[in-house]
């Protein structure tokens, strides 16, 4: 008695898939490819590298120091403006300075405190470490890039939007996406812009029929806290019915 009632179910639980498949085929899905926030970090004055405390891959989290800079020249103009502040403190203290120059001896030690925390690279923004340019004790130029961090617990997807469909969409919204390396795995994301203007087709982008020349740029973001979504791939969109 349970086969003759296990059977029908199992087959309605396939008719139900495979409608809901095919629904999914017959909707018209945006091409977008996957961006990731990358930060690169740069040294903002030379030196030479004196260690870099993570490894290509590393997870990071937001202000971690990942770097620092043996710069001689900007420790030893740190420590005598710090003195002299000290001694200027002391005198102003007792009115032996007036005030003036007690503020520009402060403004010194100041600007060599800022020089000094650029000796150590600092990162902006959690993430994983997917470059690294630089070893340890080689020599690094002003604007030299260190390293890349990469966000991966959020990702981006640009579309452009059909002009029929723009007017069915709003900022926060949400949006499914299909990714086809994982057989159509559905992600849920959510649209954060929407260009209000028009713009010709991109070259590389494909429209819902080629006589709608006008489209929107759509920007979705898209939570990716497994890393399945990869900077380059490309995510098939299904706007809002």
């Amino acid at each position: 008695m349970k086969k003759k009632i296990v059977a029908p179910v199992l087959i309605l639980a396939i008719i139900v898939s495979a409608y809901l498949y095919l629904s999914r085929e017959k909707t018209f899905l945006y091409n977008g490819t996957i961006e990731a926030i990358e930060i690169n970090l740069s040294s903002q004055i030379s030196g030479t590298l004196k260690s870099f405390l993570f490894s290509e891959g590393d997870i990071v989290k937001e202000g971690d120091l990942i770097a620092e800079i043996d710069a001689p020249e900007i420790v030893l103009a740190y420590n005598i403006a710090r003195k002299n502040f000290e001694r200027a403190r002391s005198l102003f203290s007792s009115d032996a300075i007036s005030a003036e120059r007690f503020d520009e001896i402060k403004f010194r030690f100041d600007e060599a405190a800022v020089r000094l925390s650029k000796t150590q690279i600092i990162a902006p923004i959690g993430g994983r470490i997917i470059f690294k340019f630089y070893e340890q004790g080689e020599l690094i130029m002003p604007g030299a890039k260190i390293a890349v961090i990469s966000n991966t617990d959020e990702v981006d997807v640009n579309i452009y939007a059909a002009y029929n469909d723009i007017s069915k969409i709003k900022i926060g919204d949400e949006v499914r996406g299909y990714l086809p390396e994982l057989k159509g795995k559905e992600f849920i994301g959510k649209i954060i812009f929407i260009n209000d203007k028009a713009e010709w087709t991109p070259r590389n982008v494909l429209t819902k029929s080629e006589r709608e020349r006008l489209v929107f740029l759509v920007k979705t973001k898209f939570q990716n806290r497994d890393e399945s979504l990869k900077t380059g791939m490309t995510l098939e969109i299904k706007l809002s019915d």
